[in-house]
């Protein structure tokens, strides 16, 4: 198949998947309350207690903040059938990881610093077709072959096939992700697509997901994981799960559980915010006082918080920076004192 195949032809490139109601399906499947009152359905199998079921899940996040670090981390506790932190419980079983994105040097390292192991029911690939072009199929057969658990897309946007021209992206995603949602199901394994948020914040942390892929909307489940410094949150809704909220530490690759966020960590200092944001943002080197600015606004940081985060951390200015003006630069020692 290549990619000029429309909407249908990628959800029919699953096994056995079957859409409820389409242009090639004999009509929508109704059935009444009473029949669904006499239906017993099969317990949904849960992978991580509270974090994760069998079906889709979206895992979303700014690049570089850790997301694969986590992935890492739990995929070897579901390997092992042991708990994350030692408080969420796992199914076990066999676990694949498509890294995507890294070599098998780095990910052997990976292994060795979080230092549990390299169990056998922990597999990886380093390359997928994409998959209208038999992606799904493979997926499909690994699935059946293996007591699955985990199935981990590091990151979707490596096997994700391109918009066809003339067709809605919106709409192609939703397709992908059904397709996706429908081998999840049927095998009973959790899926999980690291994908990206955007810059630019909003009050709801899931309206940062970049959603022009349609993706999300097949989920049923979106994590979202921030990181500021040694500091993360990790935010966990779905469709069979309760609203979760962790307070999570990050050190040397290593994440750990903290505690609940809680409605007090929503009311947080705004300078400190902004004293985070010129940490990170300076910490590779001066910046012009502009370019700090426009970054600080598309994270919902004003300019005069700025300048107070500025005083209050003895950040220096000098001349002649953008368009003649300022260039600021963390304190000599600060990165070091800050990150003994």
């Amino acid at each position: 198949m290549n990619d000029d195949a429309k909407l249908l032809d990628i959800m029919d490139a699953t096994p056995e998947y079957s859409p409820p109601h389409d242009a090639k399906s004999k009509g929508p499947q109704i059935v009444t309350a009473a029949s669904l009152g006499e239906t017993t359905f099969p317990d949904l199998r849960v992978i991580v207690d509270g974090i994760l079921t069998e079906g889709l899940f979206m895992v979303c996040g700014r690049p570089k903040r850790g997301k694969s670090w986590l992935l890492f981390l739990l995929a070897v506790m579901v390997a092992l059938g042991r708990s994350l932190w030692g408080k969420y419980a796992t199914s076990g079983g066999d676990v694949l990881l498509l890294c995507l994105e890294d070599s098998p040097r780095r990910v052997n390292s990976r292994l060795d610093i979080i230092g549990l192991g390299k169990p056998a029911t922990l597999h990886f690939a380093f390359q997928w077709k994409r998959l209208n072009d038999g992606g799904l199929a493979d997926l499909d057969k690994w699935c059946s072959e293996h007591q699955g658990a985990l199935v981990v897309i590091d990151t979707i946007g490596r096997i994700k096939p391109p918009t066809p021209r003339g067709e809605d992206a919106y709409e192609h995603g939703v397709a992908i992700g059904a397709a996706l949602q429908a081998i999840a199901l049927r095998h009973h394994v959790c899926i999980v697509c690291v994908h990206h948020t955007r810059k630019s914040q909003a009050d709801n942390i899931f309206d940062t997901i970049l959603g022009e892929s349609g993706l999300p909307a097949a989920a049923d489940g979106l994590i979202v994981l921030t990181r500021k410094g040694r500091k993360g949150e990790l935010h966990v809704t779905g469709r069979d799960i309760a609203e979760l909220r962790l307070k999570l530490g990050f050190e040397g690759g290593l994440w750990s559980y903290i505690g609940e966020l809680d409605d007090e960590d929503d009311d947080d200092d705004p300078i400190e915010r902004a004293q985070d944001f010129l940490t990170e943002f300076l910490t590779p080197g001066a910046m012009e006082s502009e370019r700090i600015f426009e970054e600080g606004e598309a994270r919902g940081i004003k300019r005069a918080t700025l300048y107070n985060a500025k005083k209050r951390m003895n950040i220096k200015a000098k001349p002649g920076g953008f368009r003649g003006g300022w260039t600021w630069m963390l304190p000599e020692g600060f990165c070091k004192a800050q990150n003994p």
